[in-house]
């Protein structure tokens, strides 16, 4: 009779004691927070990746082809966007453009050198859209055998940093 005493309370009461013990450790760590379990590869990048800057934001994406994380990140006073693969590897880095910066000029606010060489090629065709380019420096850099593309403004800020592909070795 005692063994059955004794197997009915180690099937029944230890296991209910993990249980309770478990609930116990999770609300310590959950401390009313949402974590979110980020590999540690993941980790590693966003810290090189982020330099002297900070993190705003994070999100995890599900997407078809596997987890995607999105970072915002702040780097000398500039958000960026960094995406990468559950691995960590860099998908892509850039710059996010303020509203006040994506404001195109008028016609009118051009330089005149520039109105003078587009009525000259316009032939007087009205202006349908007006995009104005800053000066980037392109760049692509092989970093193992994965490919990536580097835009760096003219001031020396990034502006985008993206995978291209991987080398094919040729």
């Amino acid at each position: 009779m005692k063994t059955t005493r004794l197997t009915i309370v180690r099937r029944l009461l230890l296991p209910a004691l993990i249980v309770f013990a478990g609930t116990l450790l999770a609300q310590e760590k959950n401390d009313g927070k949402l974590t979110i379990d980020i590999p540690l590869p993941v980790q590693a990048t966003i810290r090189q990746e982020q330099g002297d800057g900070k993190v705003n934001d994070f999100r995890r994406v599900n997407e078809n082809d596997g987890t995607t994380y999105l970072v915002g990140l702040l780097i000398e006073g500039r958000n960026y966007t960094l995406a990468l693969d559950a691995a960590g590897r860099v998908m892509m880095k850039e710059l996010v453009q303020e509203e006040d910066e994506q404001k195109a000029p008028t016609f009118e606010s051009l330089p005149v050198a520039i109105k003078k060489t587009f009525a000259r090629e316009s032939n007087g065709a009205p202006v349908t859209q007006l995009q104005v380019q800053p000066k980037t420096y392109a760049f692509e850099i092989k970093v193992g055998k994965r490919k990536y593309g580097i835009e760096i403004d003219e001031q020396g800020k990034l502006v985008r940093k993206r995978y291209i592909g991987d080398d094919d070795g040729n």
